[in-house]
């Protein structure tokens, strides 16, 4: 994603531009060292510096594909703070005719072409272009001007990196306004600098059978000691450190967020207390009703399904009858549900509560009035209480203040978010590695 496209053949000058500190820099040598072999030529930053803010490049300074080294294989880093228009035409010849096919990263080159006039700008671009297509190059501009420059016009590809804020949490995201040749399907995709690194973040789902599946797998039959867990390390480093039996665990879903995206979450967190030899009391939404019936079925014969309890409109084996018209009768069911299984097992005890549901069934006064009961006998319980809520819920500002703990998850530009509003984080991404593990990248 990206950097595949970026890299593709045809794409001959890349524009990115960016305001200081957006990640121009730390996307290009991404790009260079998947490349594998070229020339940073910079008009600022030393290669001291450099290394320094990119560790990860000190390793080919070692192997001496860094500094003054112009194998096939390696990068030859030019320091040109103090140059000239005409030092950086030659080095990009010298560069282009020296290495084959080499990628040149010019940084940055606004400091250059600020001194020219326009004409005298455009024909230096124009010189660096025709060099690098002489020597089969890729050319690589970085740029802090934000308005439409003959460099704009001459760019394969345009990538403008922009540094943001969510709810005062930084937020970074890349524009792609151009790449020629190429359908944009995303025109805007978020990114982290974590590690020094350039990273895209995406987030890809498992089909819900197999999230379940692997969650079953993992948990039950992994053979590792059993713990509480949401299945996402981060996450349980965000929240189960931080809470203890008889904890309301409140997590609002931002009115784009899917309930399967949150799938892993909430199967990760049934099966590790259902492991723990504790027991499980849900109330569903109508649209993760499904999954959980699902991971019902994927239990049966085993142990574990006498001590799983989900709310449903009708009588069924495993289930406890939801009341359409009062709220009471329905909390005092999920708590009866729950003392009674709690007295039969030694571990601990979860309910889930989906108050989109119950806002669909009832009024939201009542709702409340209710949920702050069902609050209370939880933490005499004890229970965890995880209660899931949209952003568009009359109840938000309600149920926020019922706890010292309140997360948030949010969709934006393609990407799954998560943030503690209570106590305070950053920004996390949901990312998913290529073996399907998900974790969480802060947004640096």
């Amino acid at each position: 994603m990206l950097l595949t496209e970026l890299l593709d053949p045809n794409i001959k000058v890349t524009l990115i531009k960016g305001k200081p500190g957006a990640g121009k820099t730390t996307l290009a040598l991404e790009l260079i060292t998947s490349y594998g072999r070229g020339v940073y030529i910079s008009t600022r930053v030393s290669e001291a510096r450099l290394i320094h803010q990119f560790p990860h490049m000190r390793r080919m300074v070692e192997e001496g594909r860094l500094h003054g080294y112009a194998l096939e294989t390696g990068i030859l880093f030019h320091d040109h703070r103090m140059a000239s228009a005409d030092n950086i035409i030659e080095a990009v010849s010298s560069t282009a005719m020296g290495i084959k096919s080499p990628m040149i990263i010019l940084d940055s080159w606004d400091a250059i072409a600020k001194e020219l006039s326009e004409s005298e700008r455009l024909k230096a671009e124009r010189s660096i272009v025709a060099m690098a297509e002489a020597g089969d190059a890729k050319i690589i501009f970085i740029s802090e001007e934000p308005e439409l420059t003959t460099t704009d016009y001459m760019a394969d590809a345009i990538v403008v990196l922009h540094d943001e804020e969510v709810e005062g949490r930084r937020y970074r995201r890349l524009e792609l306004l151009k790449i020629r040749g190429m359908p944009i399907p995303s025109k805007y995709l978020p990114f982290t600098l974590i590690g020094a690194r350039f990273k895209v973040l995406a987030y890809d789902l498992l089909k819900p059978e197999h999230e379940l599946e692997r969650a079953i797998r993992e948990i039950l039959d992994g053979g590792k000691e059993p713990k509480l867990t949401t299945g996402i390390a981060q996450l349980d480093d965000l929240l189960i450190r931080i809470i203890s039996p008889g904890s309301m665990l409140p997590l609002e879903l931002g009115p784009t967020v899917q309930l399967s995206q949150m799938l892993r979450v909430f199967a990760h967190w049934t099966i590790s207390i259902l492991a723990l030899e504790g027991c499980i009391v849900m109330l569903p939404s109508m649209a993760s009703s499904p999954y959980m019936l699902k991971l019902r079925s994927l239990l049966e014969g085993r142990e574990e399904l006498s001590r799983f309890k989900i709310g449903c409109m009708k009588e069924e084996q495993g289930c406890f009858k939801v009341d359409p018209t009062y709220p009471g009768i329905t909390f005092r069911r999920i708590i009866e549900t729950a003392k009674t299984m709690k007295n039969r097992t030694a571990g601990p005890c979860g309910i889930h509560v989906s108050m989109d549901f119950l806002e669909s069934l009832y009024e939201p006064s009542s709702v409340l009035r209710h949920l702050t009961l069902l609050v209370a006998e939880a933490h005499g319980i004890p229970s965890y209480l995880l209660v899931d809520l949209r952003s568009s819920s009359k109840l938000v500002d309600h149920v926020e203040g019922m706890s010292p703990i309140y997360l948030r998850v949010v969709e934006r530009d393609g990407g799954l978010f998560l943030y503690r509003v209570k106590p305070f984080s950053q920004l996390y991404a949901f990312s998913t590695g290529d073996d399907g593990s998900v974790e969480l990248i802060p947004v640096m």
